[in-house]
């Protein structure tokens, strides 16, 4: 990515990387994973299968080396040029049912995984494939007549790495992309897509300093869904008729469950409302409870047996609610105490996980009349201004055959969800999964000798980027701008969010699952509803920048309905 945004990264770089460089990158790493002879087997036969697609692409009739598909100004797409399009949009989407594949083989399921990704891939015709082609072919050329007005051009990177590409397919432009495809179309369509990348990155970075702070502001006020929600608890109980011996049975427990949601709505904190929740769950479960841990031998007179069960309510809201730490007592096995202890416990389980799911959002919504976009009741009320914190309200949908009753406490007002970020850069000395000792002794002394010569250096972005082309596993994503709390692996996470991060241009060595990384601060980003606004307000820009575009370009609208309805047909 060299000095540009990883976030910024658009659909012609992907395609880009998928047509040469990045495709034999992936290739690379995908060679250094242990298969087994039955992973080949199988994968060969999957691979066949859909080889069947690509085949078709040969004899589709898509074979007119002289026929414009899509033409601007400057630029044209020509039926043997479009079939290395249609290849893009194949193999994007098979390697995703292909990665889907490698996951469920290698959880144990080959056949499965076999029959997923097959049937999956299944459901598209080529057409699908054209289709994606031309329009893919529409936007780029859109973006390569504004890159001619704007005076951007391909440089040598960009060459080197199109040479690369046909160096890698060895002149088997046919047995690739079907009859009648040369070297030059291909050389041309990469050179297309280098070009509308390059102009890319250079619209959305003008773009984006180009928004302004009220431009943010009315943006976030459109489209409050995105950004607003509140914050609630919530404990629903459900009851089956189907799941008592009886009607008294599902009665009673229906009335137990009316008494607890009474106490829901009553409650006034937090607090008040998870001690409901435990002490319906102690009501609903202890006598079963007891029955099951405390043996007939065992068992206590009532008023003992209440005295325990009383402590263990106690227990379970002190600890699980008020949060004291539950007292450590040992009890001899075999004891009345044993087995309280083990009636405690399984409750306390129970209540533990009930209380560790409670927290909801609701994002910002508005009430319609329109009856496929209403909005329930409950949402609507939790994003009211006038309800009041801590405010309860129960939803009910019960009937005939079952209880269910939710109850919701207001926790966070409306409120604008907002975080800071960080922007930071790194060089990557890989460390395989499988590396021994000493390769990983060798990847760190690596890691801190490249640190030293930043460390000596004038300790600036331009020569940590030089080291990075020298000596890093990503030399292409080095700079990441506006990096969210928990969106990098942890060990990574926390030094950039460290409170000791305070000056620009600290570095250290950190190492996580991926080798070593040298690791280069680069500074506070924007917050996230700022910086999520400005790529909303530029994406806006873009789709109307691309619908004027489309305006100017011819399309072949013979050739494109004849191809179309050829590929439904095979």
């Amino acid at each position: 990515m060299g000095k540009g945004n990883k976030t910024r990264n658009s659909q012609y770089q992907d395609a880009y990387a998928m047509s040469g460089t990045g495709a034999a990158a992936a290739k690379k790493q995908t060679a250094k994973k242990d298969r087994t002879a039955t992973f080949v087997t199988i994968a060969i036969v999957l691979l066949l299968a859909l080889s069947i697609v690509l085949i078709a692409f040969a004899d589709s009739g898509m074979r007119e080396r002289n026929v414009v598909v899509v033409s601007s100004e400057n630029h044209e797409v020509t039926g043997t040029m479009l079939t290395y399009f249609e290849n893009i949009a194949y193999t994007n989407l098979f390697s995703q049912y292909y990665n889907l594949y490698y996951s469920y083989y290698f959880s144990g399921d080959a056949n499965s995984a076999y029959s997923m990704a097959y049937q999956a891939m299944s459901q598209y015709t080529l057409s699908d494939f054209f289709d994606s082609a031309v329009a893919s072919v529409k936007e780029l050329l859109v973006l390569c007549e504004a890159a001619d007005k704007a005076g951007v051009k391909i440089g040598e990177e960009e060459e080197a790495s199109i040479q690369e590409t046909l160096t890698n397919l060895k002149g088997q432009y046919t047995a690739n992309f079907g009859t009648g495809v040369k070297e030059k179309d291909i050389r041309r369509a990469l050179e297309l897509q280098a070009l509308a990348s390059k102009y890319y990155d250079t619209y959305v970075e003008e773009q984006l300093d180009s928004v302004t702070s009220d431009e943010i502001t009315k943006y976030i006020e459109e489209n409050k869904e995105l950004y607003y929600s509140a914050t609630a608890i919530k404990y629903g109980i459900s009851l089956l008729a189907e799941d008592y011996a009886d009607e008294d049975a599902f009665a009673a427990a229906k009335a137990l469950a009316d008494t607890y949601v009474a106490k829901l709505e009553a409650a006034t904190d937090e607090a008040s409302f998870k001690t409901a929740i435990v002490e319906y769950i102690f009501a609903r479960d202890i006598d079963a409870t007891v029955a099951a841990k405390i043996s007939a031998d065992l068992m206590p007179d009532e008023e003992t047996l209440t005295t325990h069960t009383n402590k263990i309510l106690a227990t379970l809201v002190d600890v699980l609610v008020t949060g004291n730490e539950e007292p450590e007592v040992m009890h001899k096995d075999g004891t009345l105490e044993a087995a309280v202890a083990a009636v405690y416990d399984a409750i306390e389980s129970t209540c533990a996980t009930a209380l560790a799911s409670l927290e909801t959002t609701q994002a910002y919504v508005e009430e319609s009349e329109d009856e496929e976009t209403a909005v329930g009741e409950v949402a609507l009320w939790l994003v009211n201004a006038d309800t009041a914190l801590y405010a309860t309200k129960a939803d009910d949908t019960s009937d005939d055959t079952k209880y269910a009753r939710t109850v919701y406490m207001l926790t966070e007002a409306l409120h604008l969800v907002d975080e800071e970020t960080v922007n930071a850069g790194h060089i990557l000395i890989e460390v395989a999964t499988n590396a021994t000792t000493e390769e990983s002794d060798a990847a760190k002394a690596k890691a801190e000798e490249v640190l030293a010569a930043f460390l000596a250096g004038d300790k600036t972005k331009e020569s940590f980027e030089a080291l990075a082309k020298e000596h890093s596993a990503e030399p292409d994503s080095v700079f990441f701008e506006n990096i969210a709390q928990g969106k990098l692996v942890a060990e990574f996470n926390d030094w950039i969010f460290s409170e000791e991060r305070t000056q620009v241009g600290e570095a250290a060595v950190v190492k996580t699952s991926y080798g070593y990384h040298v690791i280069y601060w680069d500074g506070q980003g924007e917050n996230t509803s700022v910086y999520s606004a400005k790529e909303g307000i530029v994406s806006d820009r873009y789709t109307a920048f691309l619908e004027e575009g489309y305006k100017t370009l011819t399309l072949n609208e013979k050739y494109i309905a004849k191809n179309t309805t050829a590929t439904e047909t095979e």
